[in-house]
Formats: structure tokens, sequence, C-alpha cells
């Protein structure tokens, strides 16, 4: 009997020493991994690799030549105590090495200053590989003698390449004015409604994970999130147990899920109104700030910090120190101050901008003495630099505080290796990590909003152009394995690691400021898909799980997996994706309400004191009627999306409406509106998505929505199906919800849980 006690014992151990091993995001290892050879409580650790040329058994990792393609290792971890032995198996992603053609040419640099001003050159210049593809390259510049910038006049400077006997070249013009150079509104065109004033009406896929996510974070204990911080300050952590995955203990990034959590609360507390969320929040700003008053009381922390774990991670950042030692100490920051500043904003907790601007001034206090070489390298470096939206989040609390000093910090963050070459519109993407780089877009539309610099919104408006013309998948989601490739080449990197879940939720915040300057049609058809068939599908509404995928998987008998434990970052922003579904659905200026998305919804617009209901009128949400209700007189936009190719039917109170305006991708409609009701009938339709480096690989939609086929074939499905024979072939079996070709049934994205699917498949 003892002796069965003792193997029961340490079967426990070995189990519970096998839970507790955490190494690091192994969805995209670049670096060598460190494996424990002791278990927490007492188990001896044995690695086993299942492919030692990339991955070694003592975690050593040699990446595939580029063009080779990442490397999907199997990594066994055997732990033993006493007579008791157990395997736990991990799957490591080893990504290829960048491409590193040699230098084929260098792009002139042409640079026009003020006169008495030295020139500000940038710190990379943009190269052309052998390849053909662009990418950026350090410079070194020489010292410009005062005489030369304080005369009007042209003159050259040279600089050295690094790593490289080629020299680039800057032309410069010192002129005695700054030519007026704005070619973008300096104003927003139309602005958007805040957000307790946007509601989901009805029975919807949207309100049924909203629905989902608001159990889930009302199931949360707050305690279990403020683990880390109150450990980090020395406090009692009240019993709760330690958060798993990348929040563990153990982890660099411990802390980030927290600031989501705050945010998620914030978003779906003006979404809902649900009075137990205010409970919650304020516990956890309270609590929160208890944490940073400890933190700064102790011996080697300054003012104002607050975070899961001490300032060392930000020190050892600032001697260069590569990721895994340290991960993205700001992209954590950011995560934190963007939850308290959320906690203000939408729940208006004033504690909560209390603690956030001390954090501001903390970040302000340490960056501001660091010259701007040792900036630009800490933020090119490979995910150690990643710092997340602390542009935007900086600029948000200059605007709420107007301490130009936020302002100023903001601009510490300004990242020429992404700035130039967007600014000089070259696609410099390839090999570059996804997420790092689009809340760096975000900011620059933030500083434009602050400054007035049309450079910024330039780089914005660039940026968007590039991802979404030569990098998108079928659903609207972009990134292999949290990386950018070359520009148009989507069939070569359709695997089960495509289209990250938060890098889509950046990118729908960026098309949405950009749609605030220029309302044009294109950044809504971006925004309709990539809502409809990534972020809304990447959400588990089947459970209250609260999870999310982290990467929504496009390649044959793909399967979602809803993020949770882990805690990654996709489980961060899927937190708040639901209580942002109204972000875009309406915009407003003196004269206008556009209606940019066909969900059902209600907006109450104070100014004009009407209500406007929109409701889905058919199963397969082809017709959507909107209702106001009120009397005013303004201009009813509706868009025409990009997959409609017949002609559009609107009613108003049940009369087609034969005067209709179509201008700029909208139907306009002005009149004096009193409780009327505007029918829009929109004819969906097959059509093929067809990849632009392999025509023949291709994805099916009906009208806005991406149909995947029911499969559990590891190899492309071939289809006898062209463009001009898909309608006549697919037909519907079940109104919105099923389809069948070629006797495989289909279905929306959106509506798959666990099923095993294909996205994309071979066509004639």
């Amino acid at each position: 009997m003892q002796n069965n006690k003792n193997l029961d014992t340490a079967r426990d151990i070995v189990h519970k020493d096998a839970g507790d091993i955490y190494l690091g995001n192994l969805n995209t290892v670049d670096t060598d991994l460190k494996l424990p050879a002791k278990g927490t409580r007492g188990s001896e650790i044995q690695w086993r690799s299942g492919e030692i040329l990339f991955l070694g058994h003592d975690g050593k990792i040699t990446r595939p030549t580029h063009g080779v393609g990442n490397r999907i290792v199997s990594l066994t971890a055997t732990l033993t105590y006493q007579d008791a032995v157990f395997e736990k198996p991990f799957s490591v992603t080893v990504i290829e090495q960048p491409n590193s053609g040699y230098i084929k040419a260098v792009n002139p640099v042409n640079i026009v200053s003020k006169v008495h001003e030295a020139p500000k050159l940038p710190a990379v210049v943009i190269v052309e590989k052998d390849t053909g593809n662009f990418t950026t390259a350090k410079v070194q510049w020489d010292v410009i003698e005062e005489k030369f910038f304080n005369l009007a006049g042209n003159f050259t400077v040279f600089g050295q390449i690094e790593n490289s006997e080629i020299q680039a070249t800057a032309s410069v013009s010192m002129i005695e004015e700054k030519p007026q150079t704005l070619k973008y509104p300096n104003e927003k065109q139309v602005f958007s409604f805040p957000n307790e004033r946007v509601r989901l009406r009805g029975d919807s896929l949207f309100s049924d994970a909203q629905k989902s996510f608001l159990q889930y974070l009302l199931s949360v204990n707050d305690d279990h999130m403020l683990y880390n911080f109150r450990t980090a300050a020395g406090l009692d952590t009240k019993g709760a147990m330690p958060m798993t995955g990348w929040d563990s203990p153990d982890c660099n990034l411990k802390g980030h899920t927290t600031g989501h959590y705050l945010s998620a609360l914030s978003l779906a507390y003006a979404a809902t109104r649900n009075e137990h969320l205010i409970e919650k929040l304020n516990y956890m700003v309270e609590e929160l700030e208890k944490c940073q008053n400890a933190m700064s009381s102790m011996p080697g922390c300054r003012e104002g910090f607050l975070s899961g774990y001490s300032e060392e991670q930000f020190d050892l950042l600032e001697v260069y120190t590569t990721y895994p030692k340290i991960w993205a100490p700001y992209y954590t920051l950011h995560k934190i101050m963007a939850g308290l500043l959320d906690s203000y904003r939408f729940a208006h907790i004033d504690r909560a901008l209390t603690v956030c601007s001390r954090l501001g001034d903390w970040v302000y206090n340490r960056l501001s003495i660091l010259p701007k070489e040792k900036l630009n390298k800490m933020w090119s470096m490979y995910i150690a630099g990643e710092f997340g939206g602390m542009m935007e989040v900086l600029v948000d609390l200059y605007f709420i505080t107007k301490n130009v000093n936020y302002l100023t910090t903001a601009s510490y963050f300004v990242n020429d290796k992404l700035y130039f070459p967007m600014s000089e519109n070259v696609d410099t993407l390839e090999d570059m990590h996804v997420n790092q780089h689009i809340p760096q877009i975000i900011g620059a539309i933030k500083l434009f909003e602050a400054q007035g610099d049309d450079k910024y919104f330039k780089i914005a408006k660039n940026f968007w152009q590039i991802v979404t013309h030569g990098h998108l998948y079928n659903i609207g989601g972009i990134g292999e394995n949290e990386m950018f490739k070359s520009s148009g080449k989507v069939a070569s990197y359709i695997s089960d690691k495509t289209a990250e879940s938060c890098a889509t939720y950046n990118m729908l915040k960026l098309t949405r400021e950009l749609f605030m300057y220029l309302p044009e049609k294109a950044y809504m058809d971006y925004y309709e898909k990539a809502l409809l068939n990534h972020t809304l599908s990447a959400c588990d509404f089947y459970e209250a799980s609260g999870g999310t995928t982290y990467f929504m998987p496009l390649a044959p008998a793909s399967q979602k997996t809803f993020q949770t434990a882990e805690n990654t970052c996709c489980h961060g922003t899927g937190l708040e994706s639901p209580f942002k579904f109204t972000d875009a659905i309406y915009f407003y200026n003196t004269d206008a309400l556009y209606v940019n998305l066909y969900i059902p919804s209600e907006v109450v617009w104070t100014e004009k004191t009407v209500v406007i209901q929109q409701a889905a009128e058919n199963e397969n949400l082809s017709e959507f009627s909107i209702k106001i209700n009120g009397t005013a007189k303004f201009v009813l936009k509706l868009r025409k999306p990009n997959w409609v190719a017949d002609d559009v039917d609107i009613l108003i109170n049940g009369k087609i409406e034969k005067r209709l305006t179509l201008r700029d991708g909208y139907f306009e409609i002005e009149r004096l509106w009193d409780d009327d009701v505007v029918q829009i009938r929109l004819p969906l339709s097959f059509h093929l998505d067809h990849t632009p480096d392999d025509s023949a690989l291709s994805g099916i939609s009906y009208g806005p929505y991406t149909l995947v086929a029911l499969s559990d074939s590891s190899e492309y499905l071939t289809l006898d199906v062209s463009d001009e024979n898909i309608n006549s072939k697919m037909k519907i079996k079940e109104v919105g919800k099923r389809f069948e070709l070629d006797g495989i049934t289909f279905v929306p994205i959106n509506q798959i849980n666990c099923q095993t699917y294909s996205a994309y498949f071979r066509v004639k």
C-alpha cells in the first residue's frame, strides 16, 4: 500500500512538473531554446528532438535557409521521478532565415529642409536585392558642416551602408521656407459615434459572440489577473493561482493579458452597461494603483512604474539584449496603459487616468535622456524592441491631459526602418514581423492628428495600400507565422499558421482611422471582409471560454484552435474584439450618416435627435431595413459593397426609390426623414478569389462571406468550376448556411467551430 501511495505521489509530481514547463512562444522560434533539466518539484527532464537538423536535443536552433520554408519539429520532454515517468510533447516552428540576397542597387534619398535647420537624414536607406525585392539597410551618414545648411542651395551627403562597401547618397535641398505639402485633409471628414451610443440588436453571430464573451469576462477571477503585479510589488496575492502561458511567472511578457482584460471590461461596459463590469473595473484599478505605489517605493524602481515584473527588462533593452532573454517590455507596458486609459474613457474611472499618467511620466523620464541612435536600434530589434501601440496611447493621453510631454514621448518611438520606406511607397515588409509594425503605423496617423505633418498620413496610407493590395489572404487576414512574406506571394504561404488574429485587430483600427480622414468605400470593403471572415470567425462563441484563434489556419484539413490558457497576444485582443463589432458600422458628419456595414444594430444620433435601427430582413443577410426614428434632415449614405455586381434595390416606406445617386461608392438619399423605413436589397452571388501568384488556386466567396469546404483531405481539393460557371454550379442547400459543389459541402468560415475544413482549392 505504501509503495502504491509513493508511486501515486511520484506520478503527481511528474504531471505537475510537466504542466509547469514553459518554453516561450514556440510558433516563431529563431533562437536557441532554454530546456530545463529539472522540474520545480524535483523531476529529472530529458529532451528529444524529432529533427536534429533544425532543433538539437539540447535546444540548439539551426534555421532553414530562405526559400526552404519554416520547419515544424516535434520536441518531447521525458520527466522521471522515482519510478514515475511522463512524456510531454511540444510542437516547435523554426522559422526560415530572412532573404539574404546581395544588394543590387540603392535608392537615392532626397531631402528638403529649411535653411538653418540641420537636415534630418533617415537612419536607413532602401536597397534592392538581387531577388528583385526591396529591404532597408542601416547607414552612417557623413557629418554635415554647418556652412552647407545655413545657406539656400543644394548639396550631396554620402553615407556608408552597414556591413557593406556600397555607399549611399542623399541629395539635400536647403530652402528659405519649407513649402506647404499637405495633400490630405488636415481634419477628420467623418466621425465615429461614442461606443455607448451604438449597440448590436437582435440575433446574429455578432450578438452571440458578444454575449459569450460577456459571460466569460464576468466569470474571471480578478485576483488571478492581478497575480503578477502583486508578486512584482511584494504584495499579498490573496490566494490566487498564478497565471499561465505567456503570463506565467517565468515568462517575460507577463502582465499583457491584464491590460487587455481592463480594455475588454471597459469596452464591454460601454456596449452593454452591465454594472458588474464597473465593480470589477474599480477593483482592478484600485489594486493596480496599490501595486504602483508599492513598486515606486522599492529600491531601484523609479516613480510611477507599474508592471508584472521589475524594470530589468527595460534596462536590458537599452544595452540591446535580444529575444528571448527579454520579450518586448514596451509592448507589455502599452497593454497596461491602454487598459487604464480605456477604463477612464469608457467607464469614467478617474483613478485610472491618474495611474496611467504616472506611467506616462515614467516613460518620458526614461526615454527623454536617450539619444536618437539608441532608440532607432532598440525599436528595430526583432521582438525585443516591439513596442505595440505606445505611440497611440501616448498621443491619446496627450489629447486628454494636454501634457505635451506625452506627445514628445510618442515621437521617441518613430522608427525609420518602417517609416522611411513607407513614406517612399516602397514595399520593404518581407521578413518583417507583422504585428510588431501595424501598431507603429497607427501611431503615425495619431501623430498626424496631433501635429498635422502630412508625412505621417502618407506613411499610414501607403502602408495600408501595400498590405491590402499585396499581402491579404481571402479572409482579410495577413501574415504567415507572424511574418510578412513577399508581396503577392499568397499561394506559396498557405499553412496552418496563417492570419494572426491580433494583426487583423490592428488593421481594422488603422482602417477606421484612415476612413475618418478619407471616407472612401475601399476602406470599408476591406473592413467588412476582415471583420466578417477573420475577426468574427476567430471567436469561440459556442462556449464561454474567452478563446480566440491565434492563427486562422487556411491549409487543407485545417481546424481552428481557440487559445485560452496560453494567454497569447491574440487571446488578449480577442477579449476586446466582440465589443468593438460596432466600431465602423456608422459614421457621421454635419450633413450625413454613413452606413458602412450591414449588421443588425442601433445608433443614437444625439445631435439630430434620431435613433437609427438596422435589422436583417432575411436569412441569407442580403436584405436589411434601416428605420429612422424621429425627424431630421440629412443625407443617408449606404455603401455599395464591392461584391455586388448587379443592381441594388432601395425602397423607402415600401416603395422603390428610382432617383438614386451613387457617388464614390455610396448611394445617397437626402430628405427630411420622419419615422421612415429604408430597405436595401443586396444581390448575393458566388465568386472565386484567385491567389495572385497561382490563378489556379482560389478561394470561394458568397457575397461577403468566405466559404470553406468541410473536408479532412490533406491535399487541395480539385473543383470543376471557373469564374464563368460558378454561379450555375454552386447550389444553396440551406439559405445562408450550407452550399454544395461537386458533392462537397461548403459553409461560411465564420460558422465553423471545430470541424475540419479547406479554404483554398484547385480550380479551372
